[in-house]
């Protein structure tokens, strides 16, 4: 196994337009999947939609889960539960 860390977003490029020089780029390169690491710190439900969308952005990018840092624990201390659709997430 093989890790490669990339920069800012995965579709994060050079010049802003073009996907030159993004992790979604060096992905396709390499055929390599990308694993999204995300911030979860003061936001819920809109990371779904995140995830969502950058799924789907490009699907030659495999996009195959998610690590979720920063997961803010309920009243109880108990951990967030994982929607049963969300396979591929991952809590940290």
């Amino acid at each position: 196994m093989v890790v490669v860390e990339g920069v800012l977003g995965p579709y994060d490029s050079v010049d802003g337009v073009s996907e030159l020089g993004s992790t979604a780029q060096v992905a396709k390169l390499l055929k390599a999947p990308v694993v999204l690491v995300l911030n979860g710190d003061r936001v819920n439900r809109t990371l779904r939609a995140v995830v969502r969308r950058l799924k789907v952005f490009d699907p030659s990018v495999a996009t195959p889960g998610v690590i979720l840092t920063r997961v803010a624990l309920g009243p109880g201390g108990e951990a967030c539960q994982v929607p049963p659709r969300g396979r591929g997430i991952y809590l940290a």
